[in-house]
């Protein structure tokens, strides 16, 4: 898992003095929030723990709107006093960490990656840096990337008008002791120096995710950014939302290859029932839709379900919570209306309550199943990546991502 991040926040922004005269390009106000609220939220759900801003143009500025709007952050603040290039920012950064593997973004873009994935890939190459790419089509701004199928790099190719490509996003995992290992100069590029002149000696990967994408740094884009990057937020929940929730791996562990049976056999995952219990106080209604196959082919009693809910929920009450209801689907035929994918028991929940408006709700789980259950009821998704940390999910189908429960409540009250 990588921790830390190296935030490079030191630009002039140039290209937006006119927009932004006595702004950092970090600070800009995107809807009425600074961009980097925006990107510091994405960075918490991806389970960062550790800040590391490179500064340079009014780091005063940007230091303290941190320190004050996202005080619970671990934050160390590196301002130069003299440029040093993107190199000489990261090389100086890596310094400020005992990690093994960190994150480098751009204080001015916003990608919405699925770091996890990108992690596992990165191991697996072993690789000195990967670059996390993105393809896009009809683009000047950027330069390409060219990798082969094993995914390394194996060229880049300068801004030009592209009809299709890879462009760097400016997120990148790195090594830390193999980048610290190059000889660089005080003052480098992290692009001209590093990237362009060893990603032929050294093992250096470009890993490609279809996330959105977007960077702040022209006037156009700026603008484009006051109605998309509100989208990106994570689900506020209010007096009258719902939240329904999965149960086996959600809630509970689950069982390799078997069912539940018997409560004695429900196992929570650690403070999931105090969880349950304060995301219920911020839900007007909380629901459990559960696909139970085990009852339709025997092996489990409908009973004994039952049972295993009214324990669970005597278990969130205990704890100062309420669950509203819970809906199960036997069904073996994965074309009934009421298994997951399929939204019956969403339906089900709306007959029951028919207050409920799919559209101000939240699915929580841990299969694909789920994400596609909500989404076919109309509802926000978050994805817990409890059993399944490295599965790389489908475009737009998780609006919120989290490690498990507890960090999915640290998000819904953290507010940006």
């Amino acid at each position: 898992m990588i921790n830390t991040v190296i935030i490079l926040a030191g630009g002039l922004g140039t290209r937006l003095k006119k927009n932004l005269p006595e702004t950092p390009k970090c600070l800009a106000p995107i809807n009425g929030k600074p961009f980097i609220n925006y990107l510091l939220a994405h960075l918490q759900q991806q389970g960062i723990t550790h800040y590391i801003f490179s500064l340079g143009y009014k780091a005063q500025m940007v230091q303290s709107h941190i320190q004050k709007a996202f005080p619970q952050l671990q934050t160390t603040f590196l301002i130069e006093q003299n440029p040093l290039g993107t190199g000489g920012a990261i090389a100086l950064a890596c310094k400020q960490t005992t990690d093994e593997t960190v994150l480098v973004v751009n204080g001015d873009t916003f990608f919405k990656c699925q770091l996890l994935p990108a992690f596992a890939m990165h191991q697996q190459f072993k690789s000195c840096c990967s670059i996390l790419l993105k393809p896009m089509r009809n683009y000047n701004r950027f330069g390409s990337v060219e990798i082969n199928n094993e995914q390394q790099i194996i060229g880049f190719i300068e801004k030009k008008n592209t009809i299709e490509g890879r462009i760097n996003t400016g997120h990148y995992i790195l090594d830390v002791a193999q980048f610290l290992q190059h000889e660089f100069a005080q003052t480098f590029s992290f692009e001209n120096h590093f990237l362009e002149q060893y990603f032929s000696s050294i093992q250096m990967h470009g890993i490609v995710q279809d996330d959105y994408f977007i960077d702040i740094g022209t006037p156009e884009d700026l603008e484009k950014a006051q109605t998309e990057l509100p989208l990106q937020l994570p689900f506020l929940p209010n007096a009258s939302s719902t939240l329904f929730l999965d149960r086996d791996g959600v809630i509970n562990l689950e069982k390799h290859q078997d069912y539940i049976h018997h409560w004695d056999e429900f196992v929570f995952y650690p403070d999931a029932a105090k969880t349950v219990a304060r995301l219920s106080n911020l839900f007007k209604r909380t629901i459990v839709v559960t696909n139970q196959k085990g009852i339709g082919k025997g092996v489990t009693l409908e009973e004994n379900v039952i049972h295993i809910h009214q324990k669970l929920a005597e278990a969130v009450a205990a704890e100062g919570g309420k669950i509203d209801a819970f809906f199960y689907a036997p069904d073996l035929d994965s074309n009934s209306p009421n298994r997951k994918p399929n939204p019956g028991m969403a339906l089900q929940a709306k007959q029951k309550f028919p207050s409920i408006d799919f559209a101000n709700s939240l699915m929580v789980g841990n299969n694909l199943s789920d994400l596609y259950f909500g989404r076919n009821a109309g509802m926000q998704t978050a994805f817990l990546r409890t059993t399944k940390p490295n599965i790389l999910l489908p475009k737009d189908l998780a609006d919120v991502e989290a490690r498990d429960l507890n960090h999915l409540l640290q998000i819904l009250t953290t507010p940006i």
